[in-house]
């Protein structure tokens, strides 16, 4: 679950209903070869709209991703959605709260959690793996560079996190896949981000009042 994922987030950050396919191209491993393009990074402004899924849980959703000066705010769902929660990185904190979830989950209160920032983030993102360059058959189809992000703890793994962003712009995002411990409450274990539209215009981001 990526609202009780602070493991998941920080050592980063569905097969829905019409699942976009990565399809590697034929010249993955030669581009490899010859030139690895700049690991994913989240720019301090941009806003972007998609879904949010979860296939186990037969979850579709509305997402929003925003950034305003180095603050970060994602939601997805809402109050008449069977899942609502949001994610929140203000003023060098790391929040998250989760409002209702279709199983049951502990009642965590939103609480910050100091030092984890957007520099936390994008250190984190600068370590990850390059896999190759893919078409995503989304509507409409974007190339887009993969990457994968791990997390163990000594030989047993704990967390991956797949990202794709646009080939030549490592600033867009199109889609995220995590899968491990940070979605215990998922049955399936993953869950999928798919970005329809982004900006790097600021969005606004505020705190949530649960956070204050």
């Amino acid at each position: 679950m990526f609202a009780a994922a602070v493991v998941g987030m920080a050592s980063l950050m569905t097969a829905p209903p019409a699942m976009a396919q990565a399809t590697p191209t034929a010249k993955t491993q030669s581009l490899q070869a010859t030139k690895t393009p700049r690991p994913p990074r989240l720019p301090r402004n941009f806003h972007g709209s998609g879904r949010y899924y979860v296939p186990s849980l037969k979850v579709n959703v509305p997402f929003w991703w925003n950034a305003q000066n180095g603050n970060v705010r994602m939601v997805a769902g809402g109050p008449r959605y069977k899942i609502w929660f949001t994610n929140v990185i203000y003023n060098g904190s790391f929040y998250t709260f989760t409002y209702h979830w279709p199983t049951p989950i502990p009642d965590v209160p939103c609480t910050p959690i100091p030092g984890v920032n957007l520099a936390s983030f994008n250190d984190a993102f600068a370590k990850s793996h390059y896999v190759g360059p893919e078409i995503l058959q989304n509507r409409p189809w974007r190339r887009a560079q993969h990457w994968r992000l791990s997390g163990s703890l000594g030989p047993i793994p704990l967390t991956s996190s797949d990202l794709y962003v646009g080939q030549g712009r490592h600033t867009t995002w199109w889609q995220v896949l995590h899968f491990g411990l940070q979605n215990v409450y998922a049955p399936d274990m993953d869950e999928w981000i798919k970005m329809r539209t982004w900006s790097l215009k600021p969005g606004k981001v505020q705190l949530p009042a649960e956070c204050k």
